[in-house]
């Protein structure tokens, strides 16, 4: 345990609108977590909420998306924020199947990095983030992946990511 006290396990929670996804809690002492919220008021809300009570050893939320490319790019919301994407939502299967909580409301601007680009430049200083992943990015998970190929190779131990088995999203893999 006092390996994990200097050096704890290195968390990545991409997608982590919500709160940070309850893996880990139950050793949330030895974990140093970093979570992905591109939203502005959710990023904002994560902040508030691991500021007000986080039993990690670290704590850290970045407001940028994580997908293959580096960028600016569109976040197409929904009338269910939790299933906002950069993805446009498959109306064929939504309209058909009365989803709801897949209608298009609007869109945003927001920033994206690759995972590698985060892992190896952003926070280089910490050598074991990257250990742990968990992915739930509404139906670009795949693509999350591609540009993680230096992390998954070189850092990662454990990995868990939503699939889908119809497509939610336009072009989405399954």
């Amino acid at each position: 345990m006092d390996l994990l006290n200097t050096k704890p396990i290195g968390f990545m929670d991409i997608g982590a609108r919500g709160g940070i996804h309850p893996l880990v809690e139950q050793f949330s002492e030895a974990v140093h977590v970093v979570g992905f919220e591109p939203d502005h008021e959710a990023f904002k809300e994560l902040q508030r909420d691991l500021a007000e009570s986080s039993d990690y050893a670290r704590a850290d939320i970045e407001p940028v998306g994580i997908f293959h490319v580096a960028g600016d790019h569109t976040l197409f919301e929904l009338s269910a924020s939790t299933n906002s994407s950069l993805l446009q939502p498959n109306k064929t299967f939504t309209q058909r199947y009365s989803m709801t909580k897949w209608e298009e409301i609007g869109t945003s601007q927001i920033r994206t990095k690759t995972l590698d680009q985060v892992v190896f430049e952003d926070l280089a200083t910490f050598d074991h983030m990257g250990e742990a992943i968990k992915i739930d990015t509404q139906g670009t998970e795949f693509e999350v992946l591609l540009g993680a190929q230096k992390t998954l190779t070189e850092r990662t131990q454990f990995l868990t990511t939503e699939v889908s088995f119809c497509e939610l999203y336009q072009n989405q893999k399954l």
